[in-house]
């Protein structure tokens, strides 16, 4: 006796599988529409393990005279577990298993739309100390430990409803929704218990911390503001022996008036021709030439005072004076690029704030092309994994039309956001750069170079080539070598170079490079 389509679909799956049931929700739907249908994933588990399968089939006949259906479906179980693992690599700490500073700043994005009228959060930023010579004198394993005792310590002050992240480095992050009154004693008693020495079998260890806090909404009403406030406020807290808990308040307002008088002086800045760009070599593993080099911008205020870019780009971004800056920068490097004598690539980083008006972005390439007579194919626009992930649509579309002229796309700090290989497979991508949070850790780090090895088998299977940035020690360039990466890039190879001293560079002989594992 026949099932009816639904109970056979769900006799595969586990009833409290709610994404499994989802995907089921959206496959017999489909069917029962009677209309073609592709690529519509199901998640199911049989006797072994779980497995997904995307199905792709055309009806037979018409929807009064049904037939049956002609398709296909493909075990694309591998490639779910590749993403899968690829997600949590990029969203959670390896070590202690909390999410990493990316997912926890997008839940305290959603905890916030999503809390209504009335709603008020605290963000700590809580800064430890004292973990490097745990690690150093009796090894991750007991370092972990103290972790986890300190994580257990945080969360019983806090609460179980506490959202709590791994940042960067020892820095943990955390938010409370409708925090009571006592929760800032709380955190001042989790402080003060850190001051006692940590005994770990015959040694004694001391764990500094130091905590910034910013209310929601009084200080800050989004997440950026509250981690710009949070991290005024620790800054402070470190700075002052007695107050390991501070609050962000106006006091802090130095700084933000420097970063005021910044963004004041950048227009000015640009018009004085301040600015410069840089070029950074990028090596062929293989063949250990140059074949490109990265264009980075420094700001010269006079002749003993840089800008840091740190400083200057994230506030052109708030300004919206990347725009205008970004164009310079466009103009610039194709111009610089006719002047080398070698016909190497010239990569450009775009801001997630140039892609909100891709429209603009596109005539802005168009023209400095045209201008300077560069061919497409000698630049490489390099965008980031959170510019894919917020506006994806605007940025598919700008990159299909600048793939069609030529331009060659890279994806870069690849392994730091959502990595998903579904826009991975849908953009038209040519490198992916690796983030080289992993690459500097990565000769100390198992699981870095894990994550690096896994990146470079992904590229492998898209066709992909990649690119390892921050590459400074010799023992990451043989673990790159031998895990196959294609192209490296970092202080190792060269510093970044004005444009007189890169072409020096290329016109005098080839500078010695470290061997490299084939």
């Amino acid at each position: 006796m026949e099932k009816p389509v639904k109970e056979f679909i769900r006799s595969f799956q586990k009833q409290d599988d709610v994404e499994a049931a989802e995907m089921g929700d959206k496959l017999i739907e489909a069917i029962e529409r009677r209309e073609p249908f592709k690529n519509l994933e199901l998640k199911i588990a049989p006797r072994h393990g779980v497995h997904w399968v995307s199905y792709s089939a055309v009806p037979l006949g018409n929807r009064e005279n049904h037939k049956g259906w002609r398709g296909v479906g493909r075990d694309i179980t591998a490639q779910k577990e590749l993403e899968i693992q690829l997600y949590r690599q990029a969203n959670y700490n390896h070590f202690t298993g909390l999410p990493n500073r990316f997912r926890f700043s997008e839940s305290i994005n959603g905890r916030i739309k999503d809390g209504g009228a009335g709603y008020t959060g605290i963000l700590g930023i809580i800064r430890l100390g004292g973990l490097d010579k745990i690690r150093t004198n009796i090894g991750n394993s007991k370092n972990n430990e103290v972790m986890g005792q300190i994580i257990r310590k945080l969360t019983d002050g806090a609460g179980d409803n506490a959202l709590i992240g791994n940042l960067d480095g020892w820095d943990l992050g955390i938010w409370i929704d409708n925090p009571d009154i006592y929760l800032v004693d709380r955190l001042h008693q989790f402080a003060k218990d850190l001051k006692n020495p940590l005994r770990m079998d015959q040694d004694y260890f001391h764990i500094s911390c130091s905590i910034g806090l910013a209310f929601y909404p009084e200080d800050a009403n989004d997440k950026k503001g509250l981690f710009k406030a949070a991290d005024l406020a620790l800054n402070s807290a470190g700075s002052l022996l007695n107050h390991r808990v501070v609050r962000y308040t106006k006091t802090f307002g130095t700084q933000i008036q420097k970063r005021l008088n910044i963004m004041k002086e950048m227009p000015q800045a640009l018009g004085d021709q301040q600015f410069e760009m840089y070029y950074q070599p990028q090596i062929r593993r293989r063949t250990k030439e140059i074949i490109g080099a990265e264009a980075l911008i420094r700001w010269k205020k006079d002749d003993a005072l840089y800008v840091s870019p740190v400083d200057f780009i994230p506030l052109s971004e708030q300004s919206g004076f990347i725009i205008t800056l970004g164009e310079w920068i466009l103009e610039r490097i194709t111009r610089d690029a006719m002047t080398w004598p070698l016909p190497l690539q010239v990569a450009v980083n775009i801001s997630g704030v140039q892609l909100e008006d891709p429209g603009r972005l596109l005539r802005s390439l168009k023209n400095a092309l045209k201008k300077s007579g560069l061919p497409p194919e000698r630049l490489v626009v390099e965008i980031t994994e959170s510019a894919v992930v917020e506006r994806y649509n605007a940025v598919s579309g700008f990159l299909k039309n600048i793939k069609s002229w030529g331009v060659q796309i890279a994806l870069d700090d690849f392994g730091t956001g959502y990595s998903s290989l579904s826009y991975l497979q849908n953009l038209p991508l040519d490198k992916l750069k690796i983030d080289q949070s992993f690459i500097r850790n990565m000769h100390r780090d198992q699981k870095s170079e894990e994550i690096v090895h896994i990146i470079i088998l992904l590229a492998r299977t898209l066709s992909l080539t990649t690119m390892a940035e921050g590459i400074d020690k010799p023992e990451q360039v043989g673990i790159l070598g031998k895990l196959g990466c294609d192209v490296f890039q970092g202080f190792l190879y060269g510093k970044p170079l004005a444009i007189g001293d890169f072409v020096g560079m290329l016109n005098g002989p080839s500078p010695s490079q470290p061997s490299v594992a084939e």
